[in-house]
């Protein structure tokens, strides 16, 4: 003869367990959701230092942002500067040292991101 406790507990068990995987999914969720938070606010950080940098004629600042290396390729006005030593030295260097008193500021920002692309 079965005891009525243990089966109510066996039939009960799918039920917690789908309740179990419910909050892990939530707290999964959750997770990723502050991750994404995370990532959006230093893709905001970069944007908002990188402004600062230019407005301040400041290349060790802009250093600090941009990538340093080979893998940078930056297109403006119909041309393109390959490594960050060709575009520091051939656009962004000359061009922060004819600004004088530059306001350069972001508004209205929107950040999506997909992957490792911002």
């Amino acid at each position: 003869m079965k005891s009525k406790r243990n089966s109510g507990f066996r039939d009960a068990l799918p039920a917690l367990a789908v309740i179990a995987a419910g909050a892990f999914l939530f707290v999964l969720h959750g997770m990723s959701a502050a991750a994404q938070s995370q990532d959006e606010q230093a893709v905001r950080d970069a944007l908002l230092k990188s402004a600062s940098s230019f407005e301040k004629s400041d290349l060790a600042e802009a250093t600090k942002v941009w990538a340093n290396d080979e893998s940078l390729t930056v297109f403006e006005s119909g041309h393109a500067n390959y490594g960050w030593a060709d575009y520091r030295d051939n656009h962004l260097g000359p061009e922060m040292r004819e600004m004088e008193n530059t306001k350069y500021a972001f508004s209205d920002i929107k950040i999506h991101l997909a992957g490792k692309t911002a």
